[in-house]
């Protein structure tokens, strides 16, 4: 593979191991591994545990964390991981029974994984997952199962608080909150980059002032581009006109000296420490945030609302789904659960 696509791929394999660690489980071989935890008629065997533990800790290498924090979080992790097995495999049990079909919702997600990895086909990709020694099966299944818990979820949880929402509460909700449902700012921009080559940052800053000045008092932009702006800035010889983006897009303090333009004016000299110089733009034009009809966001708004209101609930409902099942952990294996837990150890 080429080495573009393979450092997406990894983090797509990194993922989809990771999205529903219980999954494992079901392909563990019963009759070589020893069980651990037994789940209504499922089960979690030991190399299962193993596995996702490892590569929870793969994961988490990869953050680059400082030794503390890194045994600080691999801990927490772990102290958490056979409960989650545990949820999770209740989750998937009450996604068979409530018949969830989410097969072209995975078939979506496989073709979009397809082309974020720059493959033309599915089948090109799929290719590539064999050649790394991957199977695609068990990273559709792996896909498919986390789609299933997240409607199980969306069902039981959100569906119950979103059926009592009341438009009234809804009009609230959006006037409140109306920035999240507008059309975000734009803002067309022009340049001029004043570097540090052979100059001082002094001399740089002193330059950048007076383009500042000059602009203010009325000076053509484009004029001013050609008399300051560094020569090889591929700016420049586009008049200084660097494209029109999302005010919210830009990195401070970018962003923050941008969003107070008016059509027509420039901001002072903002020092790029990454590009080794002062920036100065102009907004030739201020497309504002627009606000989206009511009617046009009325399911966003009740999805929303849903989301806010139901997030607390939904260890609440894995707690009922804990309670009605058969839960038993193997005898010696109590310690993988977090302290306080109210499952059980049963004899081998």
């Amino acid at each position: 593979m080429k080495a573009g696509r393979t450092s997406v791929f990894l983090v797509l394999i990194v993922l989809l191991s990771q999205i529903v660690i219980s999954n494992v489980a079901a392909q563990e071989p019963v009759v070589i591994n020893e069980i651990i935890c037994r789940v209504n008629t499922d089960i979690i065997t030991l190399a299962a545990y193993q596995r996702t533990k490892e590569e929870l800790e793969a994961d988490l290498k990869q953050k680059n964390l400082p030794p503390d924090k890194f045994k600080e979080e691999m801990d927490k992790m772990t102290n958490d991981l056979l409960q989650t097995m545990i949820d999770d495999r209740l989750l998937a049990q009450k996604a068979r029974e409530l018949d969830i079909d989410v097969e072209d919702q995975v078939n979506k997600q496989w073709i979009e994984f397809a082309k974020d990895n720059h493959y033309n086909t599915v089948r090109e990709f799929e290719a590539a997952l064999a050649k790394e020694g991957v199977s695609a099966d068990s990273l559709r299944d792996t896909l498919r199962a986390n789609l299933q818990r997240e409607s199980v979820i969306r069902r039981e949880v959100f569906g119950q608080v979103y059926s009592k929402i009341t438009e009234p509460e809804a009009r609230e909700t959006y006037q409140k909150n109306i920035a999240q449902f507008s059309t975000p700012a734009e803002v067309s921009l022009s340049e001029i980059f004043i570097g540090l080559s052979g100059r001082t940052s002094a001399e740089a800053e002193s330059l950048a002032k007076q383009a500042v000045a000059e602009a203010r008092r009325g000076a053509d932009f484009k004029n001013l581009v050609q008399k300051y702006s560094d020569a090889n800035r591929k700016s420049r010889a586009n008049q200084g006109v660097v494209g029109t983006t999302k005010v919210s897009e830009m990195r401070d303090p970018f962003g923050s000296a941008v969003e107070k333009l008016k059509a027509g004016e420039v901001t002072d000299p903002i020092f790029s420490q990454e590009q080794g110089g002062y920036i100065i733009y102009r907004a030739d034009a201020v497309k504002p945030a627009q606000a989206k009809p009511f009617e046009e966001v009325k399911d966003q708004l009740y999805s929303y609302i849903a989301y806010q209101k139901g997030s607390g609930d939904i260890q609440n409902y894995i707690k009922k789904l804990r309670k009605r099942a058969y839960i038993k952990v193997t005898e010696g294996y109590e310690n993988l659960l977090p302290s306080g837990s109210e499952t059980k150890a049963v004899s081998k």
